[in-house]
């Protein structure tokens, strides 16, 4: 359920790529000093998360340059870790301990990085306890949706929705605030259909549940699936992008920075235009 938020480069200045970049890296350096092999742990949602939550602190990052070994050895620029990149990590370690479980039952098989996973999710369990069990109080109700083959998409997409608000929360436990809650209870329920557009073959092909596959004939490919039910996926993911921009425009405007903008709703926004635009 992770890696979707992903800028729309042609709107991004040069320099606004150079802090995507340090900041994609500073967080696969935050994974990396807990253990090396987190390195491969590391995704673009968890980048976007080391990016606005620094702005959302307002907590000045510092950065170093090294070589990356995925680079090729070549320098590369990065966002030190902090309290906030820490932080970040050890909650997106427990995230992807509940992935590797649901990869296990939905696909019969296990990531390369689930052992070592399993290991420090193991190390942040007493630390993270009440996030962990209502967490999996979530995820209990996920199930229900599964075994009763849920097709309305916000009541299929609620448990990602909530999960990621329990997420932050812990986040910004030392400064609440319920817009944010809202605004990443609504990003967690648009990661969410994402998903399940990916997942429309390997889904149809294993029975697996997909919200988007509930009394549906799965014909062609997923893009062509996609577009032909357009009248229920379009309004659903157009109406989150509408939810996502309007807490997005209620931060204060030292928070309201181009690059977040770009990925929470420049770059949705481009993927409904490409998605549902008139054949």
């Amino acid at each position: 359920m992770f890696g979707y938020l992903l800028p729309y480069k042609s709107l991004l200045s040069a320099d606004e790529m150079i802090m995507w970049q340090n900041f994609q890296c500073g967080i696969c350096y935050t994974f990396q000093n807990k253990n090396k092999k987190l390195k491969l742990c590391s995704n673009y949602d968890f980048a976007f998360f080391n990016i606005f939550f620094h702005y959302y602190f307002k907590t000045l990052p510092n950065f170093d340059i090294k070589r990356c070994f995925w680079a090729k050895y070549q320098k590369m620029g990065y966002v030190l870790p902090d309290n906030i990149s820490e932080k970040i990590s050890e909650l997106g370690i427990i995230l992807l301990y509940f992935q590797v479980l649901d990869s296990k039952k939905d696909k019969n098989k296990l990531p390369l990085y689930h052992r070592v996973i399993k290991k420090e999710f193991l190390n942040l369990k007493k630390k993270y306890e009440n996030v962990i069990l209502d967490i999996q109080e979530q995820i209990k109700k996920q199930e229900l949706c599964e075994k009763f083959l849920e097709k309305n998409l916000d009541k299929a997409s609620n448990a990602s929705g909530k999960i990621l608000e329990i997420v932050v929360n812990e986040l910004i436990k030392d400064k609440p605030n319920k817009n944010i809650s809202i605004l990443f209870y609504n990003i967690g329920k648009w990661i969410y259909i994402l998903d399940a557009i990916d997942d429309l073959d390997d889904d149809f092909k294993k029975h697996n549940y997909n919200p988007l596959l509930v009394n549906k004939n799965f014909q062609g490919d997923k893009k062509q699936f996609v577009y032909m039910n357009r009248d229920i996926i379009e309004p659903f993911m157009t109406s989150l992008v509408q939810k996502i921009e309007n807490c997005y425009s209620h931060l204060k405007q030292e928070q309201q920075v181009n690059l977040c903008k770009n990925i929470l709703i420049d770059s949705p926004k481009q993927f409904l235009f490409n998605t549902f635009k008139r054949k």
